[in-house]
Formats: structure tokens, C-alpha cells, sequence
């Protein structure tokens, strides 16, 4: 790439060099736009939690697999502002020219600027074709409309002009050849009117849907969600020619933690990139401090531009800006310009610095970024302006202008920025005036009313919310503010808001509890104090970060529930970091399901014994280990420890723990309750157990053990220790069948239910013969010809549900003669089947099918009849790959599982290095989860993506069940029909 030779640097955002530097974006792909009953102003249901999507490619846009229509699709690009839609738009155009882009499926791409088709009232649609291709050789305009179905048309900006697009079908002319106004002609366009068969792709902000909601036919929405953190770095280096300029400048962003974050949107970036750029050019030293948006654009306006020229028209120029705002427009001519004073001189100036652009057909001037004109127009308001607005007429205004919702505008974010403290002595520097001070209390009282008149149906409006407080950084009015947002439910989608979530949590004092997706076992209850928050990640080690902050300041949060969401060593450690804040003050950390390690337990094991507020801890369902459990019980035994529970079920534990654990029993200040179900420790571990128990200093007072498994001897010394030590309490704990009386909930379903419904039913075993006889039921011999499926039909009932952390899930019967059931658990966690002893464990919320088999089918053939045994009973269970971690079976008699069986994409290997296309995608997800930093670059170094895919299943021959999940996941969320089809295969 060529070095610029320009006399001012802003002019590159909208020319061809900005696409030479144009990176891939993160695309996001869901059945419904992000509040999608809120832009229909539809009831919404406060639980329900947005649809998940998965991030795509570019070049997946018009997969026929995307659309659930069956007409050529209508794609709508939709985001924030400044997140790159518009560029993506003029590259797919560019990119079908240049032949690397749907020359396969198109075979004439049409970009239309809305902007400028808004200066024409009325055309015919051969004209609209022309405006955009008019070349020589062109055929004629009657041949390229005789193949619809491979013409696209590129909408740019479709939510710019004030057009109504709502009229009804009869009012819209299928004629083609026919004059029509310019949004009559696009509105039969979207409706499908004329041209039918042909497909669209269309981009708007989000806040704008609203208006085109109505005129579209099943589109699929796919969301810009900016730069991934590897491809906002791959900006840095294509930006700056020099790639140790480029190594300089993103080092100094990532030593600011919130600019680092806002450099995700890439017109951020651009500035970004832009004021360091001039500063190396001037031998200036590297600085850059901006927190918020507004900060970068004054830094950008006023200090990286020529600012003397800007302020002496400045007061005239932001009352044009504020004009055309409200006037929804956004070309000027020279004549627009003279009504405000402003001459070709002043144009001329503010072409040079790169501020406004301008179109020759007709002469008109625009800003080069619809956010510069919305950005001068909140300063407009921030002035005072009494000839065009103020605070007060802005609201008024922008209603009139039927924008969706006032604090979604950049405008409003852009006067809360303004109107800050920072903001405050910027603008009075500039205009060398002194800024009323009513506007700032105005402007709070404002939003606050916003906030006391919406609650409780405040939801939608969060994020709106959240972006105008964190550009006003106004902690006094913050800290009187959220005390009055409770019970909140809300989704963080990229790490813009994780940062916004993370800058408001810091002054929601009165929340005690907070829940990341819902993964554990411990829902919680919707109250005033709990917060929850849901993210798919992806969970980089800077996400992590990010949101461990919240840690570090002062508040009350007393419980963190991370339980369900992979932590990689490196996020352990971050959280390890802010546990040791001085400011933290948990009591309740819940990291079940958490994929930790042994080293993992080390970093957390050095917390416990300085920490002097974490009274419980949940490490259950992690491979831990006798090392990660020794880790933990040697820092239980310090004089600071405060811990008294914790839970550690089904962690890989062996007797060769027990010692340490017995010493630590004799010698922990804290330690009442320890949780050690599904864990193997045998005769010798309860026996060391017993001794640690027995020690006179042991302050012990509840225990969970297994009991089914140890002999009568070890099970008579527990009895003989609880007479010895009433005080202490052990529990034997409900194992992968076993559900006893004691538990009141099966209690009542016992009572509930007559013998006719429960030939299944699991009891307590009081000796060691009665467990050889787990089941009262009828002793299954496998020649039998009375097939075993056919058994447990009649034990199903209404109330026969399974039982997992939200209560009973119902059980569906899909075809009673065979033993066919299906049940969809709705969230992750433990499930029971108390009538059967079947025992689940899933990751997430999935959809199961069971079928009771027969013995026989399967071993006719292969095994002489007097050879077969009493056994339990043969399931054939179906779920989603990766969705169920484990599957605890009635133990009738344990039988060895082969080993041997293939993960899905260990069997699907020839196909995923064939076809996976987007490696990169699937790359940043694994990143920090399964691949370090070493895999992840030496994997993005291969030069194709089937080199890439062989370098990644080289390093998966070393990974377990738990990280080729992991792969399959992201796999799924980047390649969702490819899966989808091989998961068919799989099946058959």
C-alpha cells in the first residue's frame, strides 16, 4: 500500500484508502432483530432472554439456508452507528466486481445510496438502474430485467431519508416502466411488487427498524457487530504503513482499557488511528486518554484538526448541522449554507479538513459521517441555541422526526458527553463562553424522569440508557440514580456493553447477587437485589477482565454465580486478581461447570486464605482432582481462612486426597460443611475421613458423602462416629439412582401417586443385601421374551417428571408401544428421573429423546443364550452433540462403556477441513478456551483455510471430550448448515 500524500489526514474515512484498510467485521445472524416486540411496540414477556444467533461471514449472506422464505432473500445489515454497515455495503458491490464475491449467483449488483436518491422526488426504475451503472457497454436495461432472480440491489441507508414505506400493496405499482415517487418505487421493490424475484440487501441503523418492519416479508437480520479483538488489532497494522508505527500506536490503546474496548467499532478506530497518526507526524509524544466517545471527538475536532478555522464559524455551522437534523437531512447545497453566514470559503475549509464531502450530481455537501452531523448538533444543543433548539425543543423535535426512541440517537449520547464535566470545560475552551449550567441539571432531571416513567418496563430501553450515562460519567447523579433500576435481566452482545454494564454496576449498591447465564444449579429468584446477565462470549481473556472489574470497586455484591461458563486459566487468574481487591466483599462464589483445573484450583485455593468475606464456595463438576482438592484443603487450614462451605461434587476426587482432608478437618478456624457426592473415595478415604472428623479441634458440622458403595464395615464406623459426635451431621447424599424418602418433594409425588404408577421406585438402601436388590421390580433375564422396552410404558403418568434446579420438567410420550420419550430441559444443570434412576447432566439447554431398548435385538446373533445375565435395562438416548456432559445410568450391574466411540468432530474430520471456510471465526472462539496464544497464531499463519483447519486438528489429537465440545460449539455457531448436515449423517 502507497503512503498517503494528503494534505489533512481525515479525508481517508470515505475514500478508496479506507477500503484498502477495511477488515472483517463480525456478522451476527438471528430469526428477529435485538427487541424485536419492542420496535413493533408489542407486549413483551420480561423473561424471555434474546435469541442467540450465530456470527456468519460475508459471503454467507445469501446462503439459501439463511432465509425462511422461499422467494430470493432481503438481507438487512443492520447496527449501531459508525459500525462499518455502509463500507460493508460498498464492498460487496466492489468485491462482486472484482469477481471474489456472488459472481456465481449474481449477475448484476446495483449500490444505491438512499442520501442521494432522496433529492429526486420522482423515476422510473431504469433510471434508478443508470444512476448506479450507466457504462458504454452496458446491455439494455429490458435483458437485465429479464433475469430477476440474479440481479441484487444494495439499499444503502434506507433509514436516512423521511420516507413513508407503509402504504399499502394496492397503492405500489408493479410497472417498472412507470414513473413513480422515489419511495414508492423502493418501497415495490421491498414488498416485492416489481421484480419479485430479484434480492435485496439492505442497511439501517438499529434504532431505525421500526419504519421498515412493516414493509418487509421475512428478512433475515443479520446484526454488524464490528471488529473482533484480532481483526481490530489486524486494523492497527493496515492502517499505519509502518508496521512499527502500528506496534506504537496499539500498544498506547491498550494501555487504556475503555478506548482499547471502543476501537471495536471501527469508526473509532479510524479516529483513533487518525490523531495518533498526526501526532507521530508532528514528533509529538504518544498520548490519547479519551473514555468515551464524546471525548474522542472533541480530542478529534479541536485538537487534531485545524481548529482555528473550524471556531470562527463554528456557533453558524453546528445551527446547519442542527437544521438538517431536524429537518432529516443530510446534503447541503451552497445555498443551505449561505442562510447560516457560511461562504465557499468556509466550505472550501471545511472540505480540506475533511469534515464534509461533496457530491457533484447535483453540487451538493454532506458530512462525511452521518455521526459528525449528529455530533455538531449536540453541541448546537448544548449551546443553547435559542434560534434552533434546545434541550427541551430536542425532544420535541426528534419525536416529531419519529426517530424510534430519543435515547437511542447518537445526537442524545452525544449531548450527554457534552454536557459532563469534561465535556462542560472542552466547549467552554472552544467558544470562549460560559455554558449555562441549568442545561446540565435539565438533562438529568430528564433522563431520570425517562427512567421513573418506563419502570418497570424499562428492558428494551437499556442499552439506550446505559450509553448516554456512560458518556456523562456523572457519578453523583449515577449513585442516586440506579438505586432505582432492580430485578434486572439483561444481555450483554458485545464488549462495548460489557463495558457500559460494567461502568453502571459499579454504583448498583443495592445489588446483592449476580448471575452469568443461568448455568448453575442455584436459580435465581427474581428480586430486587439479583441481577442477570447472559452473554455467549465469545469469553476472551480481555472479556474476562473487563468484567472481573466489577469487583474492584466499592459496592455490596455478595454472591457471583459463574457456574456453566468456561473459565481458561488466564480468566481464573484475572478473577483471582480482583478477589483480592480490597473493595471486594463476596460471600458466595459459584463456579460450577466452570471447565476448571487443578491448576486453576491452585491460583484459587491462594485466595481463600486472604479473603475475609468469601464464606462459600461451589467448585462442583470440574475436573479438579486429589491435586486441585489438596490445593484447596492445604489453604483451608490457614489461620485467616474464613471459608465454611464447600461443594465439590463429582470433581475426580480419590482416597489419596482423604489425608490431606482428614488434617485439614482437625485444623480448619472456618470449615463447617464439605459436599463430596459422585466422588470416588472408597473404604480407605471415608476411613481417613472419619479420623480428620474424630480429631478433638475438628469444628466440623455437615458433610455429603455417597454411602452406597462402601463396605458394611466403613458404613458402621459413620454410624459409630455420629453417636460419637452428634454435633456432626453426614448426609447420605442422592446418588446417580437412588432418590430417598427423605426428600419431601419426592415424599409428596410418592403420596401422590398409587402402585399402579410406581413399579420403578427407587428406595433407600438400609443394608448392604437389600442393595443388591436397588429396584423392586421384576428381575429382567435378557432371554426373556417379554422385550424390556415394553416395561416401563405403563410407569409413565402425568406425574412422572424428571426433577432438575427449576423444579419438575414433564416428560413427553412420542411413541408408547416402542418406549420412545422426549424432554427438553431448559437450562443447564443436574436432571433426575426418579422412576427410572436415569440421572443427566446437560451444559445447556437442550432437547433429549430416550428409548427403552431390548437386549435381545442386539445380542441374538453375537452371544450363546445360556451366556446372558441379569442386567439393567438398554437405552438409546439422542441429544445434541456436546449438550449433555454426562448420563448416569441405573446401576444394576455396572458394565464397562467402550472407549472407543469418536467424537462428532473427530468423526466428521475429512469433511470440517474440506468445507469450514470461516477458520478465523472458529479460531477466536477457541482462543483463550482451548487454543493459547502460540496455537492460535501459528493456526492463523497457515495460508488457506484447509491448512488452517489440518494445523487445528493437529493440536486437537491432545484435547479431551470437554475441549472438542468446545470446537463443535463454535463450529456450529459459524457453520451452523454445514453441522446441521453432517449431524444428519450422524444420526443415521
Amino acid at each position: 500500500m502507497q503512503r498517503r500524500e494528503r494534505p489533512h489526514l481525515t479525508q481517508s474515512w470515505k475514500n478508496e484508502d479506507f477500503h484498502q484498510k477495511f477488515t472483517e467485521l463480525l456478522l451476527l445472524q438471528r430469526s428477529q432483530p435485538r427487541g424485536y416486540d419492542f420496535l413493533l411496540r408489542r407486549k413483551i414477556n420480561q423473561e424471555i432472554v434474546e435469541e442467540q444467533g450465530h456470527l456468519m461471514e460475508v459471503g454467507d449472506l445469501f446462503d439459501p439456508g439463511l432465509s425462511i422464505q422461499e422467494e430470493p432473500p432481503i438481507v438487512i445489515l443492520h447496527g449501531v452507528a459508525g459500525i462499518g454497515k455502509s463500507t460493508m455495503a460498498r464492498q460487496v458491490r466492489r468485491a462482486w466486481e472484482e469477481g471474489w464475491l456472488f459472481r456465481d449467483r449474481f449477475k448484476h449488483v446495483f449500490y444505491f445510496n438512499c442520501r442521494e436518491l432522496a433529492q429526486s422526488e420522482t423515476m422510473i426504475l431504469a433510471e434508478l438502474i443508470t444512476t448506479d451503472w450507466a457504462a458504454p457497454d452496458a446491455p439494455p436495461i429490458g435483458q437485465i430485467l429479464s433475469q430477476p432472480e440474479q440481479l441484487l440491489f444494495i439499499l444503502d441507508n434506507l433509514d436516512e431519508p423521511k420516507w413513508d414505506l407503509k402504504e399499502q400493496s394496492s397503492e405500489l405499482c408493479p410497472h417498472w416502466r412507470q414513473q413513480q415517487q422515489v419511495h414508492t418505487l423502493l418501497g415495490s421493490l421491498l414488498k416485492k411488487i416489481i421484480l419479485p424475484n430479484a434480492s435485496l440487501l439492505i442497511t439501517a441503523r438499529s434504532t431505525a427498524l421500526r419504519k421498515l418492519i412493516p414493509s418487509l416479508k421475512q428478512p433475515c437480520w443479520v446484526e454488524v457487530l464490528g471488529f473482533s479483538e484480532s481483526t481490530r488489532k489486524e486494523y492497527f497494522y493496515k492502517y499505519f504503513t509502518d508496521e512499527s508505527q502500528a506496534i506504537r500506536a496499539f500498544t498506547l490503546v491498550e494501555s487504556n482499557p475503555a478506548l482499547l474496548t471502543m476501537c471495536l467499532v471501527p469508526l473509532v478506530s479510524w479516529l483513533v488511528c487518525t490523531c495518533l497518526k498526526q501526532q507521530m507526524e508532528q514528533e509529538q509524544p504518544l498520548s490519547l486518554t479519551s473514555q468515551t466517545t464524546t471525548a474522542l471527538c472533541l480530542h478529534y475536532f479541536f485538537h487534531v484538526l485545524p481548529a482555528k478555522s473550524l471556531r470562527i464559524m463554528l456557533r453558524d455551522f453546528c445551527s446547519l448541522a442542527a437544521q438538517g437534523t431536524w429537518q432529516g437531512k443530510t446534503l447541503f447545497s451552497p445555498g443551505d449554507f449561505r442562510k447560516y453566514g457560511l461562504d465557499g470559503a468556509n466550505i472550501s475549509t471545511l472540505l480540506n479538513m475533511g469534515v464534509l464531502q461533496e457530491h457533484s450530481t447535483p453540487q451538493n455537501y454532506s458530512f462525511v459521517h452521518l455521526c459528525f452531523q449528529e455530533f455538531f448538533t449536540a453541541m448546537s444543543c448544548a449551546l443553547g441555541d435559542e434560534e434552533v433548539t434546545s434541550i427541551r425543543s430536542m425532544r420535541e423535535l426528534l419525536e416529531e422526526c419519529e426517530l424510534d426512541y430519543l435515547f437511542g440517537e447518537p445526537t442524545t449520547c452525544f449531548l450527554f458527553g457534552l454536557l459532563s464535566d469534561q465535556g462542560i470545560r472542552e466547549m467552554e475552551i472552544i467558544f470562549k463562553c460560559t455554558l449555562p449550567l441549568g442545561s446540565h441539571r435539565k438533562l438529568l432531571w430528564w433522563a431520570k424522569r425517562e427512567v421513573t416513567l418506563k419502570h418497570p418496563n424499562l428492558e428494551p430501553y437499556y442499552w439506550h440508557l446505559l450509553h448516554c450515562f456512560y458518556e456523562i460519567q456523572d457519578k453523583r447523579f449515577l449513585r442516586k440514580l440506579m438505586p432505582s433500576i432492580h430485578g434486572l435481566k439483561i444481555c450483554v452482545q458485545t464488549n462495548m456493553e460489557l463495558l457500559m454494564f460494567t461502568f453502571f454496576f459499579k454504583f448498583c449498591h443495592h445489588v446483592k447477587s449476580l448471575q452469568l447465564n443461568e448455568g448453575g444449579q442455584h436459580r435465581q429468584t427474581r428480586m430486587d437485589t439479583n441481577v442477570i446477565l447472559y452473554s455467549w462470549g465469545p469469553f476472551t481473556d480481555s472479556w474476562w477482565q473487563t468484567f472481573f472489574s466489577i469487583l474492584k470497586v466499592p459496592g455490596s455484591l455478595q454472591e457471583l454465580d459463574l457456574s456453566g461458563n468456561s473459565l481458561s486459566c488466564s480468566a481464573v487468574q484475572s478473577l483471582c486478581v480482583a478477589l483480592k481487591s480490597a473493595h471486594c466483599h463476596l460471600e458466595t462464589l459459584r463456579l460450577a461447570n466452570c471447565g476448571l483445573t487443578a491448576e486453576g484450583c491452585k491460583a484459587l485455593a491462594r485466595v481463600l486464605s486472604t479473603s475475609w468475606s468469601l464464606t462459600e464456595l461451589e467448585l462442583s463438576f470440574n475436573q479438579l482432582l486429589d491435586t486441585g482438592a489438596q490445593h484447596l484443603f492445604q489453604e483451608l487450614e490457614q489461620a485467616n481462612c474464613k471459608l465454611q462451605r464447600l461443594l465439590l461434587v463429582r470433581c475426580g476426587l480419590t482416597s489419596d486426597c482423604c489425608q490431606v482432608l482428614a488434617s485439614m478437618l482437625g485444623t480448619s478456624p472456618s470449615l463447617t460443611e464439605l459436599d463430596l457426592q459422585q466422588n470416588d473415595l472408597g473404604d480407605l478415604g471415608v476411613t481417613l475421613l472419619c479420623e480428620g472428623l474424630r480429631q478433638p479441634a475438628c469444628q466440623f458440622r455437615n458433610l455429603w458423602l455417597d454411602q452406597t458403595q462402601l463396605s458394611e464395615e466403613v458404613t458402621e464406623m459413620l454410624k459409630l462416629l455420629q453417636q460419637e459426635k452428634p454435633q456432626v451431621t453426614i448426609n447420605n447424599g442422592k446418588p446417580n439412582l437412588m432418590i430417598t424418602n427423605e426428600d419431601p418433594v419426592e415424599e409428596q409425588m410418592d403420596n401422590e401417586m398409587d402402585d399402579k404408577t410406581t413399579p420403578l421406585k427407587w428406595q433407600e438402601p438400609e443394608s448392604d443385601e437389600s442393595y443388591h436388590q436397588v429396584a423392586q421390580v421384576k428381575a429382567f433375564c435378557l432371554s426373556s421374551p417379554e422385550p424390556l422396552g415394553d416395561i416401563p410404558v405403563e410407569s409413565i403418568g402425568t406425574d412422572n417428571d424428571f426433577w432438575g434446579p427449576a423444579g419438575p420438567v414433564s416428560l413427553e410420550v412420542v411413541d408408547k408401544d416402542r418406549g420412545m420419550y422426549r424432554v427438553h430441559f431448559p437450562v443447564a444443570g443436574s436432571y433426575h428421573w426418579p422412576n427410572t434412576g436415569l440421572y443427566f447432566v446437560v451444559r445447556w439447554p437442550v432437547t433429549i429423546e430416550i428409548e427403552f431398548c431390548a437386549w435381545d435385538q442386539f445380542l441374538d446373533q453375537t452371544v450363546p443364550q445360556h451366556s446372558w445375565m441379569v442386567a439393567g435395562p438398554l437405552f438409546d438416548i439422542k441429544a445434541e452433540p456436546g449438550a449433555v456432559e454426562a448420563v448416569y445410568l441405573p446401576h444394576f450391574i455396572a458394565l464397562q462403556v467402550a472407549s472407543t466411540l469418536l467424537h462428532f468432530v473427530d468423526q466428521h474430520r475429512e469433511h470440517l477441513v474440506a468445507r469450514v471456510t470461516s477458520v478465523d471465526a472458529v479460531l477466536d472462539k477457541l482462543h483463550g478456551q482451548v487454543l493459547s496464544d502460540e496455537q492460535y497464531e501459528r493456526v492463523s499463519a497457515e495460508p488457506t483455510s484447509l491448512d488452517k483447519m489440518r494445523m487445528l486438528f493437529s493440536f486437537s489429537k491432545s484435547w479431551d471430550w470437554a475441549c472438542k465440545d468446545l470446537l463443535y460449539q463454535a463450529l456450529k455457531k459459524t457453520h451452523p448448515h454445514l453441522i446441521e448436515e453432517l449431524r444428519k449423517k450422524w444420526r443415521r
